[in-house]
């Protein structure tokens, strides 16, 4: 295992750290394990970063002391092998995670050609279609199957039904994200459209959505209104619950986002590749507007969303779920286990909001960015305003009055 590298630059990421404000005491722990790679480094037989970590494995007392090392060991390797400075965000990788790394050779080819395909898609849909296709590559290789021509009607079925091989145990949007890509790797292999004709037939199965009530707001309000979240978790609460816009977008927001003459928010979706203009209303404006001049760390970066830890890097909209959670819990709102939290609740309230006012369907495509007018249907079903007018009275047939009582 060469250190040469780490011995001759060890200084630049010591200096990164400190100028971009790291706390002393976690520069510290970086300086001290730096410092004992190079003094045992000729009295072990490493060969690679991930051997360091499992010197650590007997000797630290909890899991969590592990992990605290294992990111730190992952940390320098990073910047030792891939000149990659730390940035409070990048996982290290001291062993693979993802179903990919376990597949077969062929198996990857497909996947790495399904990605090759599709660049000019967005990366949050590449990335889910590319997740979803290595599991069931990887289901399949669990079947015994090493390649293509191996997987047969019985893998597809086995995979797509439960152990009664009767009711399916998959959705049926995910057996159609399947199709798609096995339809997309038709030119690599004429195995993938052979595949795709054994994917069974199913049908679309509604959710419930848990939506966000009338209460539920007025208890996110008086917790924004009377201080017990940040300014910032204040701005983009706001934006969730008035706009509906998708959290990696609020994500994405820059400075050049915000028109304040026109009060207009133009974002192009990152979903969707779609541009959308919205009305950035008063009290969206001025929560984001406190945010910027009271709160937001000086800090020369276009995004409008930091993280509140140095170095102060753009949020991302896992962050946004995490603090939109975090919100719930402080409004007192969502606390059994089973409810449905995260920031997309928001969009169906933006939805529903819009249709028990009148607003067209077309309008709230256009809002909510929708590239389809169908996308909007799971929101219709939560319209109960407008549903209740579909209602038929029972006043012309008779019913026994023990039917109410129960």
């Amino acid at each position: 295992m060469d250190l040469t590298n780490l011995k001759q630059n060890q200084a630049k990421l010591v200096s990164y750290m400190e100028n971009t404000g790291y706390s002393k005491s976690y520069i510290h722990s970086v300086k001290v394990e730096i410092n004992r790679i190079l003094s045992y480094e000729k009295d072990n037989p490493w060969k690679s970063y991930l051997d360091i970590y499992r010197d650590y494995e007997s000797a630290l007392p909890s899991k969590q002391s592990l992990i605290c090392k294992a990111t730190l060991i992952g940390m320098i390797e990073h910047f030792d092998m891939a000149g990659l400075y730390p940035n409070g965000r990048r996982r290290h990788s001291l062993w693979e995670r993802n179903i990919y790394s376990q597949l077969h050779s062929e198996f990857k080819i497909l996947v790495d050609y399904y990605e090759n395909s599709m660049l000019k898609t967005s990366k949050k849909t590449l990335q889910g279609n590319m997740s979803a296709l290595s599991n069931f590559l990887y289901a399949l290789q669990e079947m015994g199957c090493k390649c293509l021509i191996e997987v047969s009607e019985n893998h597809i079925l086995q995979f797509f039904t439960d152990d009664n091989k009767k009711a399916p145990c998959k959705s049926a949007g995910y057996k159609n994200v399947i199709l798609k890509t096995l339809k997309q790797c038709a030119l690599y292999s004429d195995e993938c459209m052979r595949i795709a004709s054994f994917l069974p037939p199913m049908h679309n199965r509604r959710k419930n959505i848990q939506y966000i009530t009338n209460d539920e707001v007025v208890m996110l309000r008086a917790c924004a209104d009377n201080g017990l979240i940040t300014l910032r978790d204040k701005a983009i609460l706001f934006l969730l619950l008035y706009t509906g816009i998708r959290a990696c977008d609020i994500a994405g927001l820059s400075f050049s986002s915000l028109d304040w003459s026109y009060d207009r928010i133009h974002i192009v979706q990152q979903k969707t590749t779609v541009p959308v203009e919205l009305p950035l209303s008063p009290l969206v404006g001025n929560a984001i507007y406190d945010y910027i001049t009271e709160e937001r760390p000086d800090k020369n970066d276009k995004h409008i969303f930091l993280s509140k830890r140095t170095p102060h890097l753009p949020l991302t909209a896992g962050g946004i779920i995490s603090l939109i959670n975090i919100v719930m819990d402080r409004a007192q709102i969502r606390q059994n286990p089973e409810d449905r939290k995260g920031s997309h609740v928001f969009r169906h309230r933006a939805a529903t909001s819009m249709l028990e006012k009148g607003v067209s369907i077309p309008v709230i495509s256009h809002v909510l960015g929708h590239t389809t007018p169908d996308s909007l249907d799971t929101y219709l079903h939560a319209d109960f305003a407008h549903l209740k007018e579909c209602s038929i009275g029972i006043d012309e047939y008779p019913v026994n009055e023990e039917v109410f009582a129960l």
